[in-house]
């Protein structure tokens, strides 16, 4: 098992922190992690906060993420990224905590992953609060997880991002949480 705890993480490309790989398992509890704030540039990336990935296991509890936006229509950031994680990935009692400016951006974005569970979390200024879906291709779903202690405050009701140069005809609606559960979730 790997442990980060009660680091300042910052001046990142792509992720703050990650966890990738099969036979990872990573304890992540008590770190700052600050993006490069609201990204709209030709040469700007995409972050995530903390990014748990291609089979790794992870516990995220009690971090402070902020300053981690996007504002492309292609894709949106995440403050904690769980992709085709491993199962039992934990997300708890963080606070998460968007840019100054809207962004396409969620708080918890997950996707083919087995969650554990997402509780606790102070979720703000943010497009979407919690993002969790499965995935028809690989048949891999989110699971059951217990979601539950949640808070999401001061959202971003909507915003228009910008498509290839040009801003999209309607602007996004935000929610505070949006399950895409493939057949395979437990109802």
């Amino acid at each position: 098992p790997v442990t980060i705890s009660n680091a300042t993480v910052s001046g990142f490309r792509s992720a703050g922190v990650a966890a990738e790989g099969p036979g990872v398992d990573a304890t992540i509890t008590g770190n700052t992690i600050v993006g490069a704030g609201f990204q709209s540039g030709d040469d700007a990336l995409l972050q995530y906060g903390v990014q748990i990935t291609d089979g790794a296991v992870a516990s995220v509890a009690g971090n402070t993420l902020s300053e981690i936006g996007w504002n492309k229509a292609d894709a949106f950031s995440a403050h904690v990224l769980a992709f085709f994680a491993g199962d039992e990935v934990s997300i708890t009692d963080n606070t998460i905590v968007g840019t100054a400016e809207p962004s396409y951006s969620t708080g918890v974005f997950a996707v083919g992953t087995a969650l554990d569970a997402v509780t606790g979390n102070d979720v703000s200024s943010v497009l979407f609060g919690m993002t969790l879906g499965g995935d028809e291709t690989s048949g891999a779903g989110i699971g059951a997880p217990t979601l539950s202690g949640n808070v999401f405050g001061d959202m971003v009701g909507a915003m228009t991002p910008v498509f290839e140069g040009s801003p999209v005809p309607a602007p996004v609606r935000g929610y505070d949480i949006g399950a895409f559960a493939g057949e395979n979730d437990a109802p």
